[in-house]
């Protein structure tokens, strides 16, 4: 028996979602956009940007910052499986893997997230730049699919980083979890032999084994 649990935090779905996603990673989506198009930006040292990055008006209000009530949720989960006698292993897809990779490595816990928005630029914001030992490095793998724009192009990733294969030729079928879970039966298999066929039929496609 493996005493594990997994605590999965969703991407995004209604409009409160978005606009917590647009505050928290619109600043780094801007400064790529300006480093891209903005000729010498790529001389502006890293270091510098974050400090830049940090300064958010929440903290100078003396408010918390956004992530903080998932932070205290997924705590709780971490106490609770700690006295149960569980790992707690956390992930996430695109949105969700990226609050996964803050909230992650500031409790602490093991990180497993797919195709996630990177917090290169967002690290000093969430207070992970002052903590020792590289805790993002440490805690955090990253399964990035071939094709797939949002863990490549909304920030730089920080983790871990394992490429794997897209057979869609959409960026956005790319970035589907269904592709992706299809992807890893394809290379992997199943240690249980359980078998994923019917559903990557019906949700990628006839030619989901194609490369």
């Amino acid at each position: 028996q493996v005493n594990v649990r997994v605590l999965a935090i969703r991407g995004s779905q209604t409009a409160k979602d978005w606009a917590f996603n647009f505050d928290l990673w619109a600043p780094s989506f801007f400064f790529r956009v300006l480093r891209d198009f903005m000729p010498f930006a790529e001389l502006v040292p890293e270091t510098f940007i974050r400090t830049v990055l940090a300064l958010d008006l929440r903290e100078l209000a003396g408010l918390p910052p956004p992530w903080r009530h998932l932070q205290d949720r997924v705590h709780e989960e971490v106490m609770r499986s700690q006295a149960d006698g569980y790992r707690l292993i956390l992930t996430g897809h695109s949105l969700g893997g990226g609050l996964a990779q803050i909230v992650g490595p500031l409790e602490g816990i093991s990180t497993m997230v797919f195709s996630p928005v990177g917090i290169s630029l967002a690290m000093s914001r969430a207070g992970l730049d002052d903590r020792p030992e590289l805790p993002v490095e440490n805690t955090v793998v990253i399964v990035s699919p071939r094709g797939d724009l949002v863990p490549s192009k909304l920030d730089d990733q920080k983790g871990t980083e394992q490429h794997i294969m897209c057979t869609a030729l959409s960026p956005v079928d790319c970035h589907s979890l269904s592709q992706t879970a299809c992807e890893l039966f394809r290379r992997c298999g199943d240690p249980r032999g359980r078998s994923m066929e019917a559903s990557c039929l019906q949700q990628v496609g006839e030619d989901w084994q194609a490369v």
